[in-house]
């Protein structure tokens, strides 16, 4: 994972350490907000705009190859 270790390790380790707490819909959603944050805003979605941009590169380079 690309993130800083400490501005996002203090936060992560604050929500998700209590997982006793995980019955509490507060602490749930607040655990799950810091999941999906981390490991979709952070991971998945850069890597499927690079892919997604590397796709479409690689077609318009095909198109004028043709052309």
């Amino acid at each position: 994972m690309l993130a800083p270790l400490e501005p996002v390790g203090f936060p992560v380790t604050r929500t998700m350490l209590p997982l006793e707490d995980l019955d509490n819909a507060i602490q749930r959603g607040d655990f799950l907000g810091v999941l999906y944050v981390l490991v979709l805003g952070v991971t998945v979605l850069p890597w499927l705009l690079g892919c997604g941009i590397t796709r479409v590169t690689r077609i318009l380079r095909a198109r004028r190859g043709r052309a």
